[in-house]
């Protein structure tokens, strides 16, 4: 492998080949980030709050564990993550925390494969970096626990696209490769609907890198497309075998259906009809997704998303994510100044460095942009979308700071990240205001760094007029930043920044006419710091144990075992959040585990047929949670008046949970 690094005057040159250090020989560093991961993972497991989507997706795998069949007996998310779960609960053991396990094992997992693509894009430093990001940026950390679809369908993405990648360097097993990248993609449809952007990425990149070998690529695309049929065949077959060949057919697990709908649906316009995602099994607003701030949906009506608290859920995902942005918008710039590479093995081909993760962002931002504008937006979706940009992230910082880091000692750089994490994050935090002016994270990594690489070089005389400058643009900057109209801050900023970079270079005395590429170089690696630490600190003062859920662990263990001291093995449990009865180790009542669907899809069949249930024979224990309320007080209107009248309230919670829990044991 080759990286293209610039000398002094800013031309091009090709250095030797990579050393087996840089190409394999990480493992050390790997395996030590993966163990430090597990180990904050497994205390995650059983600290992190619970959202209220994972009593449903976990109960669907206790359903089929006891002979169900997924989408046919029961409404169920999409059958592999169905199976998936079932075996870690198999192996685990039922519950949340043990549930939990699923997410642990894909999010270390798509850590690995995430190394194993950067590597063979870049090189080991990148590498780690990328993985590093990945695992221990707040947001996807935090997001990263809860027992939900992402972090497999993450997995499983991250594994398609890199079988593709192995399949177009083509040394031996090529069809094998491209036939495995399409059934994962299968496989991956299987747990979101939304994996199918990765067979589109995957066409681009073939498309792409064998443009040159149009044989090649065809039959490239044409196994791909039947590891993925071949999946499908397999699951229809099953779908038949348990129903009808008809109803195989025209399910909303056949692809062809899937993506048919949504064009008829996007051509015919209209939000809040889409098909596929919203469906039983699906991950539905509640009051922990804020949209409990429409007041029609506190009312109980079905729960479109508001088009504000879309855009403000995708405004705040990209905040807590700055850092995975700004590498995105400046990766194109690093390869212009002199960080392309070359592929090897056939010779001078174009780079496909840029194109895979850019393809793989793409496809995900795309889907989920149709998504946005036909039913709304949640946080867990930026997850996807994030794992390839922490590759671009990634090589943006490396290749942006090679030049500067490798000139500077480890003793001073060492010294002023310290210094930095002590400015931007320690100090703030010891004073109750975890996050600073935002321009200051730009102000001060870009001052620190100049002092950190440039001060020992040059007429230090030349650094105390540069920092008065620097100060004098702060005070100005923060002067009339309040007195703009927000439409007119970028610009601010925009200038702001030139300012400092100006007065920096020139204190450093590198000359933007001789050495544009260096200077370049350093305003990259200054603004990646920067957005870097912004990440951190925008997130610890939003992102904690409780973010995007609403009860603790304690509050679920508690009602659980209250839940089950007062059922026996064969009663049934009716709530809202079906968290209690997994927690239990009951079944919901009906064998209803996504109740949540009701707020979007229930029709006159299925509220007519609860009626009768509840008319016939009555649940052992009933949970008010917030949801219960929401849904099956809205599908059978009579459910208060019998649960006044028919039960006796056994335990009360109101602490530890956003909204009150109550549990009701039916009367003798």
């Amino acid at each position: 492998m080759y990286i293209r690094t610039m000398s002094q005057n800013g031309r091009m040159t090709e250095p030797p080949a990579t050393t087996a250090s840089l190409r394999g020989g990480a493992w050390l560093p790997l395996s030590l980030l993966l163990l430090v991961a597990l180990g904050v993972h497994l205390w995650l497991l059983g600290a992190r709050w619970v959202n209220p989507d994972e009593g449903a997706h976990l109960m669907d795998g206790v359903l089929l564990l006891d002979g169900l069949f997924p989408g046919i007996d029961y409404g169920a998310r999409q059958p592999f993550y169905v199976l998936a779960t079932a075996a870690v609960l198999e192996v685990f053991g039922v519950g949340f925390g043990s549930g939990r396990m699923l997410a642990l094992i894909c999010t270390l997992g798509t850590a690995a494969f995430l190394y194993f693509i950067a590597r063979d894009l870049f090189d080991a430093k990148v590498a780690l970096l990328s993985a590093g990001l990945f695992l221990f940026l707040p947001f996807p950390l935090i997001l990263s626990v809860n027992a939900k679809t992402e972090p497999l369908a993450i997995l499983l993405a991250a594994s398609a696209i890199w079988l593709g990648l192995k399949g177009m360097r083509g040394r031996g097993g090529t069809a094998l490769y491209f036939v495995g990248a399409g059934a994962v993609c299968a496989l991956g449809f299987y747990v979101r609907e939304s994996s199918l952007a990765i067979l589109a990425a995957l066409v681009v990149i073939l498309v792409w890198r064998l443009r040159r070998a149009p044989g090649r690529a065809v039959g490239g695309m044409a196994s791909i497309t039947a590891g993925f049929v071949g999946v499908c065949l397999l699951w229809g077959a099953l779908h038949a075998a348990n129903s009808s060949v008809e109803d195989a057919w025209t399910s909303g697990n056949n692809p062809i259906v899937f993506v048919s709908q949504n064009i008829r649906q996007a051509i015919g316009g209209g939000r809040g009809d889409a098909v596929g995602a919203p469906d039983r099994g699906a991950t539905q607003p509640g009051p922990s997704d804020g949209v409990e701030e429409n007041a029609a949906e506190a009312q109980g009506a079905p729960p479109d998303q508001a088009f504000a608290v879309t855009l403000r859920f995708i405004r705040e995902s990209v905040w807590l994510n700055i850092v995975l942005i700004v590498g995105l918008v400046l990766y194109p710039v690093v390869l212009v100044t002199g960080r392309g590479r070359q592929d090897p093995g056939e010779g001078p081909e174009p780079s496909i460095s840029a194109l895979l993760p850019l393809a793989w962002a793409g496809s995900m931002a795309a889907a989920y942009l149709f998504w946005a504008l036909q039913r709304g937006f949640f946080r867990a979706y930026f997850m996807e979308i994030s794992a390839p940009l922490t590759i671009l992230a990634a090589a943006t910082l490396v290749y942006s700071a090679r030049e500067f880091v490798e000139s500077t000692s480890r003793r001073r750089m060492g010294l002023g990240l310290a210094l930095l994490v002590l400015a931007l994050l320690a100090i703030p935090a010891l004073f109750g205001s975890p996050v600073l002016s935002r321009p200051l994270y730009f102000l001060v990594p870009v001052a620190a760094l100049a002092l950190v690489h440039f001060f020992d070089t040059n007429d230090a005389r030349r650094w105390l007029p540069a920092l008065l400058g620097v100060v004098g643009l702060s005070v100005v900057g923060f002067q009339f930043q309040p007195r703009l109209p927000g439409v007119m801050l970028p610009g601010l900023y925009l200038l702001w920044i030139t300012g400092v970079l100006v007065l920096v270079l020139w204190a450093a005395r590198i000359s933007w006419v001789h050495s544009l590429g260096k200077g370049v170089s350093f305003g990259i690696y200054g603004l990646i710091v920067s957005a870097l630490f912004l990440s951190v600190a925008e997130s610890l003062s939003r992102v904690n144990l409780r973010y995007d859920a609403v009860w603790s662990p304690q509050t679920v263990r508690t009602v659980g075992q209250e839940v089950r001291s007062i059922t026996g093995p064969g009663d049934d449990v009716l709530s809202g959040a079906v968290i209690w009865e997994l927690q239990a180790e009951r079944r919901p009542y009906m064998n209803i585990s996504h109740p949540l669907s009701f707020r979007l899809n229930l029709d006159d069949e299925e509220a007519a047929s609860m009626q009768r249930a509840l008319a016939e024979d009555l649940p052992s224990v009933v949970v008010l949670d917030g949801y219960t309320e929401q849904t099956w007080f809205r599908a059978v209107p009579e459910l208060p008046a019998i649960l006044e009248a028919r039960y006796e309230r056994t335990l009360a919670v109101e602490a530890d949970t956003r909204y009150p829990v109550e549990v009701y044991r039916l009367k003798e």
